[in-house]
């Protein structure tokens, strides 16, 4: 093996044990992955070949990702568009986080999500804990109009 095949080869195992790693600890997008790999001095002929492999080896897929996260982000009670700004930041495509949003939007609109999870919460806290409530289903992105609307039908309207 000539010299220059071995110095290339060095920095290609260490991004890829590098890149392996970083995989292992979760669900990835493709820009994630670039992000992590380039903040870690990876050089871009080694980037793109470490997404073509890990790609190849399925490891990483965009889909997969946007459906995993989508998924739990609303089972943790997330509004849709803060699902989608959430899908976004990850650097995943519109089309895609549209194209995965739709089956689950589908099941319950954003009222009738609301609804239902202020009606689990209250029904294991306090009936006075509408201030913890409201802030946290604002935490998951639902509008405060839609908050009001819930806790008033819930709890009756603010007593001043």
């Amino acid at each position: 093996m000539s010299s220059s095949k071995l110095g290339h080869e060095q920095p290609l195992r260490r991004a890829r044990a590098l890149a392996r790693r970083y995989l292992r600890y979760g669900t990835r997008s493709a820009a994630e992955f670039r992000a992590h790999l380039e903040a870690s001095g990876v050089a871009e002929p080694f980037i793109e070949a470490l997404i073509r492999e890990c790609s190849h080896d399925g490891l990483l897929d965009d889909r997969i990702c946007a459906k995993l996260w989508a998924t739990r982000l609303a089972d943790r009670g997330y509004a849709w568009e803060a699902i989608h700004e959430r899908l976004h930041a990850k650097g995943l495509d519109d089309v895609l986080i549209r194209h995965v949003l739709t089956p689950l939007q589908a099941g319950a609109a954003d009222e009738t999500r609301a609804r239902a999870l202020a009606r689990q919460r209250l029904a294991s806290r306090r009936r006075d804990d509408r201030h913890r409530t409201a802030r946290w289903l604002a935490q998951r992105g639902f509008d405060s109009d839609l908050i009001d609307r819930v806790l008033a039908d819930s709890l009756g309207p603010v007593s001043e």
